[in-house]
């Protein structure tokens, strides 16, 4: 007599499971999207109501934005590279790593650790361009109110307003930037092509410079107009010499928090995946030393 596993702790059902679970959640983030871009000021809703109405919250919502631009263009990437036979691209040199960094990776060959370095980090680094956008919005989210309406609970709003529109807003010119820059650097790679890698190289060159103004126009923009109307600012932009109004919005002290936080974001960005991909490899490399030997 054959026993059979119950029904619930198959492989089978629990691979079912597992996809309707990640179904549910795309899903949800894709009406999440929506409703952001419909104009359903979601940042008002409280935790309560965004659960009941089947939305996720801003810090959530933000981050599963980064988490999907990373992975399409890593999985579009990578189909790519399988397909073409196009060699993985070195991302990072050794030079990239301080010196105290690499004491810890004994006992490993630095050509294993270096190798399987690159690998990680060529997986994480299309993250970098919503990460970038994303540690913008959260400096923009101060430089978006004057002292007189700068409070704790108005802050928090506008942050909540940036995280909300930015990762709406900006989902294609971030995913269209990062995507694109990927595919640049492959088709740099490497020695001389013809006339088709020309072609591919000035292809993705206006596809990269394209949807980097348009990301620009949607975090410069877009979403500060809707930060300062939701803060009851008026839409005048005030030029040289004219006389500022009470209601006139923070475009000065936004440009230049935009100014101050470009440089910033690009460098917190980028030491951030250099670290995640550190401990990632040192894990990797740990756990195939227990288990190989």
């Amino acid at each position: 007599m054959s026993h059979r596993p119950p029904e619930g702790d198959s492989p089978l059902s629990d691979l079912k499971s597992k996809w309707s679970d990640f179904a549910l959640k795309v899903t949800k983030f894709w009406k999440t999207k929506r409703a952001i871009d419909r104009g359903t000021p979601l940042y008002d809703w409280t935790p309560a109501q965004r659960s009941k109405a089947g939305y996720y919250g801003p810090w959530r919502f933000a981050v599963l934005q980064v988490i999907s631009v990373g992975a399409i263009t890593a999985g579009t990437l990578k189909a790519w590279n399988f397909f073409a036979g196009v060699p993985e691209p070195v991302s990072l040199t050794p030079i990239s790593l301080p010196a105290f960094l690499l004491t810890f990776t004994v006992p490993f060959e630095s050509s294993l650790f270096f190798s399987t370095f690159d690998s990680v980090y060529d997986w994480i680094s299309p993250t970098q361009a919503p990460f970038i956008y994303w540690v913008l919005v959260l400096i923009l989210a101060r430089g978006s109110l004057t002292r007189d309406r700068s409070t704790t609970a108005s802050r928090e709003r506008t942050k909540n307003i940036y995280l909300y529109s930015n990762a709406a807003y900006g989902f294609w010119p971030q995913a269209l930037s990062a995507l694109s820059s990927q595919f640049l650097a492959n088709a740099t790679a490497g020695g001389r092509g013809g006339p088709l890698k020309l072609i591919m190289v000035l292809a993705f060159l206006t596809i990269l410079i394209v949807s980097t103004v348009w990301g620009i126009q949607v975090t410069g923009g877009k979403v500060p107009r809707l930060v300062f109307r939701e803060n009851g600012y008026s839409d005048r932009v005030r030029r040289i010499g004219e006389e500022r109004m009470p209601n006139d919005p923070p475009w000065t002290k936004l440009v230049v928090s935009y100014i101050v936080a470009s440089g910033t974001a690009v460098g917190i960005v980028f030491l951030v995946l250099v670290l995640i991909a550190y401990v990632l490899t040192v894990s990797l490399l740990w756990a195939r030393h227990i288990v190989v030997g």
